[in-house]
C-alpha cells in the first residue's frame, strides 16, 4: 500500500511538465506577428520543445496545483498511510492477562470514598504552589517537616485526647493510596505524597 502511494506521488509530480505545457499552449500560446499584422500562433510541438524556454513562470502556479491536490487527497501523508498499511497486516496479539494482573489493574485505578479524600488532600498541595518552585526550594524531607510544624501549629484545633487517633488515622489514611500513587501517580503528586506521609508520622510520633 505504501509503494503504491511512494508511486502515486511521482506521477503526481511527473504530471507538472505536461500540466506547464497544456497550461502554456492553451492559455499563454506563443505567436509570432507577421507583417506587422497577422498574428500566428505556435504549434504544440513547439510548446513542447520550449518547455524549459518559454513562459518559465508558469512552473510555479503548476507545481502549486499538483501540491494542492496531492494534500487534497492525501497523497503526502505517509504517516497515516503506513500506518493504514500496518494495521491491515497480520499482527501477533499480546497475551491476555491474567487474573493477578487483571485483579491489581482494579485495584490500582479505583478509590474508595475515603481513599478519594485523601487523593484530594495530595491534589490540593500539588495545586498549591508550582512544582519548579517546590523542587528548587525543598526536598521531601525539608517539605515532610513543614507539613509537621503545620500539624503543630493547628493540634489545638483538636481536642486533646483525639489527637493521637486523628494523627494515626491520617498516616493510614495516606499509607492506603500508596499503591495506587506508585502506579498511576504523576511526578508531582508522588513527591507531595512522601512529603505528606513523612510528615504526617513524624507528628504522629510525637504524641
Amino acid at each position: 500500500m505504501e509503494n503504491k502511494k511512494i508511486k502515486n506521488i511521482a506521477l503526481l509530480l511527473l504530471s507538472v511538465l505536461p500540466i506547464k505545457v497544456l497550461a502554456h499552449y492553451f492559455i499563454y500560446t506563443s505567436s509570432d506577428k507577421q507583417f506587422k499584422i497577422v498574428q500566428i500562433d505556435h504549434s504544440f510541438a513547439y510548446h513542447i520543445y520550449n518547455i524549459f524556454n518559454e513562459e518559465v513562470w508558469l512552473f510555479i502556479p503548476v507545481i502549486l496545483f499538483v501540491l494542492f491536490i496531492g494534500w487534497y487527497f492525501g497523497l503526502f501523508d505517509l504517516k497515516r498511510n503506513s500506518k493504514s498499511s500496518f494495521s491491515g497486516s497480520k499482527v501477533v496479539s499480546e497475551p491476555a492477562p491474567s487474573k493477578e494482573e487483571k485483579t491489581k489493574k482494579t485495584f490500582s485505578t479505583k478509590l474508595n470514598e475515603d481513599q478519594e479524600k485523601w487523593l484530594g488532600l495530595i491534589d490540593i498541595r500539588v495545586n498549591a504552589i508550582p512544582f519548579d518552585f517546590i523542587e528548587r526550594t525543598y526536598t521531601v524531607e525539608t517539605l515532610g517537616e513543614e507539613h509537621f510544624s503545620e500539624y503543630k501549629m493547628n493540634e489545638s484545633r483538636i481536642p486533646k485526647d483525639e489527637r493521637k487517633k486523628v494523627a494515626l488515622n491520617r498516616v493510614e489514611g495516606l499509607l492506603s493510596i500508596k499503591d495506587y500513587i506508585n502506579e498511576n501517580g504523576t511526578k508531582q503528586q508522588k513527591f507531595h505524597y512522601e512529603a505528606s506521609v513523612k510528615g504526617a508520622k513524624l507528628y504522629a510520633s510525637s504524641l
